[in-house]
């Protein structure tokens, strides 16, 4: 198990990566849509099991964005590349 000191480390870098992409103090949270576009491109084989996914959960276009901040954070935390969404 990862202890504490470990999770803040790896948040501090997140955050350090996300402050070199959209300047200091901000973070995923806040992209434009145009931000998030460029920075979470969704490939064909992640769009086709977002759509249904959607669909099944009754997810906007809104809730949607906000998943794929959520997943560039996380990607971010693993210290995965920006165009790791397929």
């Amino acid at each position: 198990q990862e202890g504490s000191c470990a999770v803040r480390e790896r948040v501090f870098r997140a955050r350090e990566l996300q402050a070199g992409r959209f300047g200091p103090g901000r973070t995923n949270s806040q992209m434009d849509t145009s931000a998030l576009r460029r920075h979470c491109p969704v490939g064909g084989e992640v769009r086709a099991l977002m759509e249904p996914a959607a669909t099944r959960l009754g997810l906007s276009a809104r809730g949607l964005d906000r998943v794929l901040k959520v997943a560039r954070t996380i990607a971010d935390l693993e210290n995965s590349p920006a165009d790791g969404f397929g």
